[in-house]
């Protein structure tokens, strides 16, 4: 019984301090899209993007 209720506590305490939902998705500054469509019109793919810079907040 008292298993189960810890186990129960643990769960919601990791789900309530889960920072997974204010994440924000990086976006691209005016100078890498300029760079993004350089690459594009030399013939390269963009496969990821890996940045700094988020939408809102300070990084």
């Amino acid at each position: 019984m008292w298993r189960r209720i810890g186990i129960i506590v643990c769960t919601l305490l990791l789900a309530a301090c889960s920072n997974e939902s204010e994440q924000t998705t990086p976006t691209l500054g005016a100078d890498a899209k300029v760079a993004e469509a350089y690459l594009v019109e030399r013939g390269y793919d963009i496969v990821s993007y890996k940045g700094n810079r988020t939408s809102g907040g300070f990084a």
